[in-house]
């Protein structure tokens, strides 16, 4: 039976997919004699559901998948619940569901499988458009595989990267954001002075108060605030005054502190 299902796992990784396929569903026959049912011991459902999903049978990958879950959510451990959930997320193409996986499977010591869950997480976001929010995934998955050696992963992680950050468009800074980034954004431009992190509140997990605004907003409202001074300086018929800019540790000298020319 162990010989069975790691012979499936290698077959799989070779690209033939039916006997990847046909190798877990008898595996999971051996099983059932054998009176395994718990997916800590032998997860063949959710194995058989990923070649089913690679080879098109989608209605048998779900089937498999959702079992598989639900025995893990009798059965499991964090990692087991994990896994099967990111089997389910990878046949549906879920992201919230891969999402919980990775949530489930950082609570665990299998750095592999957490590493597994982000990289496809960052595969369902990226085909979502969430280009932020994939990158963030991907980047915690290279991480995680390199420091762990799955240097394929690692690879595929990097591969993925390159793509995304190749299709970036050059100048719109306001598209890359990811849902978070973007929430606090949007707050900021409400009028909230600040936005912090908080775990108490639902509005996005974070809450808005007095205090300093995080550096990836503040960034975007000075660049706006600085085109909008310009263009309204240009309308009144003259130039913005360049603002002074004081060399560290020195008076400001008349004529001497102002920005450079390329700034006016």
């Amino acid at each position: 039976m162990w010989l069975l299902t790691g012979r499936g796992l290698l077959r799989a990784e070779l690209g033939d997919l039916r006997g990847a396929l046909a190798d877990q569903l008898e595996t999971g026959r051996l099983a059932e004699r054998h009176g395994v049912v718990n997916p800590a011991m032998m997860p063949w459902r959710s194995r058989a559901a990923i070649a089913a999903a690679r080879l098109g049978e989608t209605a048998e990958a779900q089937r498999l998948a959702a079992e598989e879950v639900d025995l893990a959510r009798q059965w499991g451990t964090r990692r087991v619940v994990g896994c099967a959930l990111a089997a389910l997320g990878r046949v549906n193409r879920d992201a919230e569901l891969l999402a919980e996986a990775a949530d489930l499977l950082a609570q665990s010591s299998d750095r592999l499988a957490f590493a597994e869950a982000n990289f496809h997480l960052g595969v369902a976001l990226r085909s979502a458009r969430r280009s932020g929010e994939a990158r963030t995934a991907l980047t915690r998955a290279h991480r995680l595989a390199t420091d762990i050696g799955a240097t394929q992963l690692a690879r595929q992680a990097k591969d993925l990267l390159d793509r995304i950050a190749a299709r970036r468009p050059a100048g719109t800074p306001a598209t890359s954001l990811t849902t978070q980034e973007r929430h606090i954004a949007e707050r900021a431009a409400a009028g909230a002075t600040s936005v912090t992190h908080s775990k108490t509140t639902d509005s996005g997990g974070f809450r808005v108060r007095q205090g300093h605004v995080p550096i990836v907003v503040f960034r975007e409202q000075r660049i706006r605030r600085a085109a909008e001074h310009r263009r309204g300086a240009a309308a009144r018929g003259r130039r913005a005054a360049p603002r002074p800019v004081r060399a560290p540790g020195r008076p400001c000298d008349a004529g001497l502190c102002h920005a450079p020319s390329r700034l006016r």
